[in-house]
């Protein structure tokens, strides 16, 4: 599986779900964001499993990614975080098998503009096997 399609597979999750639905709609981003935007998600990977025979043998690769909750709403912000978490830690699917929690929960504030990064980091497991992408 892709970068690529492991991060269309996140955020078809996360913008499809009825909870975060109304608090940021399609604003679920795998790329840096422009200004201007008030509430939304940024994820990236902050860690990726090397490719090695056990993977072949598998068909699962890991990938650690950190997911930034934004809003200039810190209730906000921390609600999307915890849904987040609530929703990508309950996933156990073909394509996605397993998820773990790297205990990593901060608020971090950005200074000029007070604006809240609810911020947290996930290790997901994919199935390479089970996408419908890439």
């Amino acid at each position: 599986m892709t970068a690529t399609s492991q991060e269309q597979t996140i955020r078809d999750i996360l913008v499809n779900d009825y909870v975060l639905q109304p608090l940021v709609g399609e604003r679920v981003y795998s790329a840096p964001v422009n200004a201007g935007i008030d509430t939304y998600i940024y994820f990236f990977v902050i860690s990726e499993e090397e490719h090695t025979s056990l993977t072949e043998i598998t068909g699962l690769c890991e990938a650690g990614y950190q997911f930034d909750c934004w809003s200039n709403d810190a209730s906000i912000a921390r609600a999307i975080r915890k849904r987040l978490r609530k929703l990508l830690l309950s996933q156990h699917s073909q394509v996605i098998p397993e998820v773990r929690d790297l205990k990593v929960v901060e608020d971090l504030w950005e200074d000029n503009k007070r604006d809240l990064n609810a911020m947290t980091r996930l290790c997901l497991v994919f199935s390479e096997a089970a996408t419908t992408y890439g």
